[in-house]
Parts: C-alpha cells; structure tokens; sequence
C-alpha cells in the first residue's frame, strides 16, 4: 500500500499540505481516528493547535513512524 506524502508534492511552497486534520493524519499512518487520539493523549504524537482546531504536522507523524519502526530479527537456534 502505497501512502502519498503531501509534502514531498507540495506545488506551492513547503509547507502548502504540511498540517493534516485527524482523519488525514488517521490515513496517513494507517490507523483509526480513536488511535490517533491515544496517542496524542500518551504523548506519543504531538499536535499543533490553530485557533479552535487541532492538526498533526506530516514530520511528527515521519518521526512517529521513525521512532517505531522495527527490523525483522533472524532467529538463530
């Protein structure tokens, strides 16, 4: 499954796409919105808060993706 990155394709200026509401950050990251919400209130994930409205930064959600990325490990007997 392919996940586009908003910033990466941004046609007008860096940070054009770079805030996403909860359903995009939810897409994003491949999880539901009530996940997304627990990891907010864990302070696993960070928000930015715009006047009444909370938005998810697409490099705090890479970072998240980053810092829980795991590699196979080989078994040895």
């Amino acid at each position: 499954m392919s996940v586009e990155r908003p910033h990466a394709t941004a046609p007008i200026g860096d940070h054009f796409g770079r805030l996403l509401p909860i359903n995009s950050a939810a897409e994003y990251l491949g999880v539901s919105r009530a996940t997304v919400q627990r990891l907010v209130h864990r302070g696993e994930l960070a928000i930015v808060k715009i006047g009444g409205s909370t938005r998810y930064d697409v490099d705090d959600l890479d970072g998240y993706i980053d810092s829980n990325r795991r590699r196979n490990r080989t078994r040895t007997a």
